[in-house]
């Protein structure tokens, strides 16, 4: 190895790597820029940032300190080994995949950092920990998808330190704050909307406290509380002595906010998207990160061949917390009801066919108002009336000024007093210009997510007049799953022309807007105008584009599920549009419409569309959604496979069985190979029927 000349720099410092020396192994790294040694790391991946090691442990002083070098070598060592070749098995890892691996190995050492008085890590370091101490700790890590919630129990310690404040404070500042400071005892939210563990009453005393200690910011946004608590500085308190725990993005606890806008909250809560409702904090953490968390863990076994004395924590040492969390986050999603979805969709092309185009042509109008006039941002629309821009099949749908919460007399936006029956009214009145560019994004959002079945990342880059080959009858975009070094495959796939028709809409707001000179160049297809400020486009941001699926699923009344939540679409439950319509469409359902969304007109070309475009797993699910609805509503198909179920559920009352359990054990039955279910094509491909069949136990496939 030693022998090996190379006039590659990445190569050689990576055969470099593999070469055996004596002395410690795991003290260098490409990614690190600072000395092995040194208090403060700087690191540069994908990213540059810095860990500054001078933090305290427990009561037992500085990590840096002398009696404390086992210990911070440990931790040290622990984070080079996250991108050492030992653990990688040579492959080279893109800079972002670096990052993460990275971003583990702190996230655990930050585990040990919060509990170090508990673990007693300050008098006997890493070799005293028990098996045990593995557990729990992989465990809470485990727990939840969020590590601000896993790792740093961000809600416990907020409440805890919220009370501690109010306890700092003396009760005659706080009773004079609220007879001075009336929002601070108002629009308390419900229990169910609340993050943290407090009564009304602590409520407004923690509001109160937070006040006079200026930990209160002001938010310029108008479509949005007014005050909101600094987290950021919160954090700097409550995690002092972590690596991390201060930087992170925490839960801003919505009953700590103040003076409301118009639209914080949905018009109704969410019906869950999985069947644990993989939207809540408590979800376990999916199978991927689960894996990568405990290869972070069992990794600390490395550092006993630099003499590091540690645990020789094993995976299977993990099993029994790996496999309790494996079966609690299956995460398996929810679909959307075939006929909410269907609903949807032809909402969706209604409304962007027939105002689309003219709201387009109004934002554009008016943002070249607010140029010409040279005001800041979109002040000049709220002040103004901009009834003369809008266009006459914008004003027949009854926009009549640039936002709904903009004060009808033009003194600007309204900050309190603006009820959310108010707001959800003139949403679904088309008052507002804005909000129906943002409806207008969900609609595209909905007819381009169901028609390309493509993954949610893959559409939020998607970039205007680059998103379409030559002929604009294929979409191009980069596969989100990355191959060596992260690199991320081109691919193209059939595109209908309704839903180019679509995109060209804000392809030609966002041209519009850099001809006028607003932007300087194009970004991201779905980011969406701002509200107020200067004119600009939103960030590309996952937030921002379920956002613009929410306005359209409020504007629309999307339908409530059994418990008053309503049904808003996401783009993974958009993905199994196309196999749902057609399983529905040749059977008992009756909704043969896929055809005319996409332009076919043979069902056995479609369904070789759908097999090109849809992974086989998620095929495999909807075969099963669509058996399982007609084993509960008596069809041929429950009738066949009441035997098989009878037997294994232990009933024949088949209403009783909970959908997700019936759906899963029919999947399973699928992948078995005992249960197929698959179109038959009729009529030389023309017509079709879902045909089932079940296989007895004794055949093999």
């Amino acid at each position: 190895m030693d022998s090996v000349k190379t006039t590659y720099p990445e190569m050689e410092e990576f055969l470099n790597q593999l070469k055996r020396r004596a002395g410690p192994r795991y003290r260098t790294a490409p990614w690190l820029l600072s000395d092995f040694d040194d208090p403060v790391w700087n690191i540069r991946s994908d990213r540059e940032f810095s860990i500054d090691w001078r933090v305290h442990v427990g009561d037992g002083g500085l990590l840096t300190a002398m009696h404390h070098e086992t210990l911070w070598r440990a931790f040290r060592s622990w984070m080079i080994v996250q991108t050492h070749v030992d653990v990688t098995g040579g492959k080279v890892a893109d800079a972002e995949v670096e990052r993460r691996a990275l971003q583990r190995a702190i996230y655990c050492i930050d585990y040990f950092l919060l509990n170090a008085e508990a673990l007693q890590i300050s008098a006997f370091g890493l070799d005293a920990l028990t098996v045990n101490n593995f557990r729990s700790m992989y465990a809470s890590i485990i727990s939840s998808r969020f590590v601000t919630s896993g790792i740093y129990n961000w809600s416990a310690r907020l409440t805890a330190y919220l009370r501690d404040v109010v306890k700092s404070v003396p009760q005659k500042d706080l009773a004079i704050a609220l007879d001075n400071y009336p929002i601070l005892g108002s629009d308390i939210p419900d229990i169910a909307d609340r993050f943290l563990d407090l009564s009304d009453d602590e409520i407004v005393l923690c509001r109160a406290a937070l006040h006079l200690k200026g930990l209160y910011k002001e938010n310029k946004s108008a479509n949005d509380y007014r005050y909101a608590p600094d987290c950021l500085g919160i954090s700097r308190a409550i995690f002092p002595n972590t690596l991390w725990g201060f930087r992170l993005y925490h839960t801003k606890p919505t009953e700590l906010f103040l003076s409301p806008g118009h639209r914080v909250l949905t018009e109704y809560p969410r019906a869950p998207v999985t069947v644990n409702g993989n939207d809540d904090i408590s979800t376990p953490m999916g199978r991927i990160r689960l894996n990568a968390y405990l290869q972070t863990i069992v990794s600390l076994n490395l550092l006993r061949t630099d003499d590091i004395p540690v645990l020789n924590v094993k995976a299977s040492d993990l099993k029994n917390v790996r496999q309790a969390s494996e079966g609690a986050c299956e995460g398996r999603y929810i679909s959307v009801p075939i006929d909410v979805t269907v609903d949807a969709f032809r909402k969706s092309v209604e409304f962007a066919l027939q105002y689309g185009e003219a709201i387009v042509d109004s934002y554009l109008a008016v943002a070249k108002a607010v140029l010409e006039n040279g005001q800041d941002g979109m002040t000049y629309a709220v002040l103004n009336d901009i009834t003369p821009l809008i266009t006459n099949d914008a004003k027949s749908l009854g926009i009549s000024r640039w936002s709904i919460e903009q004060s009808v007399d033009g003194q600007g936006f309204f900050q309190t007093s603006f009820s959310k029956e108010d707001y959800y009214t003139g949403l679904r009145s088309n008052v507002g210009l804005y909000e129906c560019i943002r409806v207008l994004y969900g609609a595209v959002e909905i007819v381009v997510g169901s028609l390309m079945a493509r993954r949610q990342g893959e559409l939020e880059d998607l970039k205007p007049f680059s998103c379409f080959d030559v002929t604009r009858t294929w979409l191009v975009f980069r596969n989100r799953k990355s191959g060596y070094k992260g690199k991320r495959e081109q691919e193209a796939r059939p595109i209908p022309p309704l839903a180019v028709r679509l995109i060209s809409m804000i392809e030609r707001l966002q041209s519009g807007l850099v001809e006028m000179g607003a932007i300087s160049t194009m970004s991201e297809l779905f980011n969406v105008p701002k509200l107020s400020g200067t004119i600009q486009l939103t960030k590309k941001q996952h937030m921002t584009y379920n956002e613009s699926l929410d306005y359209f699923c409020d504007w629309a009344q999307t339908a409530l599920d059994e418990n008053g939540k309503r049904f808003y679409i996401r783009q993974h439950q958009l993905r199994r549009f196309f196999a749902m319509v057609f399983f529905w469409g040749g059977g008992f359902g009756g909704i043969d419409t896929l055809r005319w969304f996409l332009g076919h007109t043979n069902c056995e070309h479609l369904w070789h569309y759908i097999t090109e475009s849809i992974p086989g797993e998620t095929l495999r699910s909807v075969a099963a959604e669509w058996v399982a609805y007609g084993v509960k509503h008596a069809t041929k198909e429950g009738e066949m496979l009441s035997a098989e179920l009878s037997e294994h559920f232990g009933t024949s009352n088949f209403s009783v069985i909970e959908d997700h359990a019936l759906e899963m054990y029919l999947e399973d039955l699928i992948d078995e190979g005992r249960l197929i279910v698959e179109p038959l094509f009729l009529d030389n491909g023309n017509r079709y029927r879902i045909a089932v069949v079940l296989k007895p136990r004794e055949t093999r496939i």
